[in-house]
């Protein structure tokens, strides 16, 4: 019987993982329809919404920047993806852009911008990229994200641990006292490069930048989950050094735990917190497995139609979700509320010409920061 169940869940598993790849597979088929229907047919731009912006350049960024459900939005985003790649490498051969594409991008820039900005080439991405990235698995996505408006960010309101008092008639409301207070959040540059051969066109671009976005997104996820867990401000390594991670800052395991449900639950009582739901338990695939043959563990199968479920999680252990991540190299719990992750606005594009071996390079970069706002006893290694 033990060996049914576990190959039921095995297979779960893998029917998971086929709807994860199936959703990304969709939504890059969407992308490369949505650009050839916009070549062909153009965008319907009186379906597109207005958009703010004291300058049209400053209404074409947040045009770019909208995260919309709208068909033609969307459809126009996607558009404006292709030219960024097209139009980058086009310019560092010393070459216009020019062709359909030229055409349909300077239609919607009339649009939004009301001129067509002539010689305007986009720096970065449209939001669509970020919807890539949500549909990677991620530890990221278990925490609140917030937008950076510069590179240096002090929240001018309190972010965490606000605490609701009742108030007696005519009483003075008893302010709530920030535990992590001067929280500032310095935006990170992380990046990636690749190489595109010399004979890329018009008609080639189309169905190679979805994909591209798809691997970017897929290894800016990775990248940032990496961070979040093992980063250590005193390593050499370049990525890791960017912040503290979660491992770095956790409490060290109570002496001698053993991995097992007794040591979780031990665990959860050194954190300042009262709801598991407060809290995700994030272990690598190794410990996971463990995991699945303890009675106290439940997997997502046996309670998901009637709860409400964390971005990521697979399974509960005394009702506190767990989600898996491959740089977990130890298992730890997290407060996750405590947590805020920074993200910088938008995807930027550069390119880059290697003359020698008559290619160019392309890199996106992005500017992200994980800060812990509040708490004290909010994260602790459970072996």
């Amino acid at each position: 019987m033990k060996m049914t169940d576990e190959l039921i869940r095995e297979v779960q598993k893998a029917v998971e993982h086929i709807k994860e790849q199936k959703a990304v597979v969709d939504e890059l088929k969407e992308r490369v329809e949505n650009i050839e229907k916009a070549l062909a047919r153009g965008i319907n731009t009186a379906s597109l919404p207005a958009v703010e912006g004291a300058t049209a350049q400053e209404r074409l960024e947040n045009f770019a920047l909208m995260d919309s459900d709208n068909p033609e939005v969307r459809k126009a985003q996607d558009l404006w993806d292709a030219y960024v790649v097209f139009a980058m490498l086009r310019r560092r051969k010393g070459l216009e852009p020019s062709g359909w594409l030229e055409r349909r991008f300077r239609d919607l820039v009339v649009k939004i911008a009301g001129s067509d900005l002539p010689g305007y080439i986009p720096t970065g991405f449209s939001a669509r990229i970020f919807q890539l990235v949500r549909l990677q698995p991620s530890v990221a996505k278990v925490f609140e994200t917030i937008d950076l408006p510069s590179e240096i960010y002090k929240p001018a309101i309190q972010l965490s641990g606000i605490t609701v008092y009742g108030v007696d008639p005519e009483a003075q409301v008893t302010l709530s006292t920030p535990s992590a207070p001067n929280v500032e959040f310095r935006a990170k540059k992380i990046a990636a490069a690749v190489t595109v051969a010399d004979e890329v066109t018009e008609d080639s671009i189309v169905p190679i930048v979805p994909v591209l976005q798809a691997e970017f997104a897929y290894a800016f996820a990775d990248a940032v989950d990496k961070v979040i867990l093992k980063g250590d401000t005193t390593s050499q390594d370049s990525l890791l050094k960017l912040w503290d991670g979660l491992l770095k800052l956790s409490a060290n395991p109570n002496q001698g735990a053993q991995w097992d449900a007794a040591t979780v639950r031990a665990s959860l009582a050194a954190l300042d917190v009262v709801n598991p739901n407060e809290i995700v338990l994030i272990v690598n695939q190794a410990d996971y497995a463990d995991m699945l043959g303890w009675s106290e563990v439940l997997t997502v199968d046996k309670y998901g139609a009637a709860a409400t479920i964390l971005t990521g999680e697979l399974a509960k252990v005394f009702g506190v979700p767990v989600t898996v991540s491959p740089h977990a190299d130890n298992p730890v719990l997290v407060l996750h509320r405590c947590f805020k992750l920074g993200v910088r606005r938008g995807v930027k594009v550069e390119t880059d010409r290697d003359v020698l071996r008559l290619r160019d390079v392309l890199v996106a970069s992005m500017r992200v920061d994980f800060k812990k706002v509040s708490g004290t006893n909010v994260c602790k290694k459970v072996k």
